[in-house]
């Protein structure tokens, strides 16, 4: 399953890339629900793994370099999280409900 989502930050004056694009295999969404019921056993706000699938595209298409990119799950949602490479600006795609994985 492919995903091309918006990408967002907290800081407002971080030039950041525009897209966030990447791939979910079954394994990954196999992994992705084990992380979940895990979250909702424990009452976990979330889990995070690090997880360098994402692209992160700015408005030409071209990869922005980051770092400690992390997959983060939730109980009702998954999404990617990044740093910008050399800065303390976090990046975070936009979150898809973990609901839109077992429909597809």
């Amino acid at each position: 399953m492919d995903f091309n989502i918006n990408v967002y930050t907290d800081d407002e004056f971080a030039e950041i890339p525009e897209k966030a694009v990447f791939a979910i295999d079954v394994n990954t969404k196999k992994l992705i629900q084990e992380l979940v019921h895990i979250a909702e056993v424990h009452n976990l706000y979330k889990l995070e793994k690090f997880d360098y699938r994402v692209q992160w595209l700015n408005r030409d298409g071209e990869d922005i370099a980051t770092e400690a990119d992390t997959l983060n799950i939730s109980y009702s949602d998954f999404w990617f999280a990044a740093y910008l490479k050399h800065t303390n600006i976090e990046i975070t795609s936009e979150k898809t409900r973990i609901t839109h994985l077992d429909a597809n």
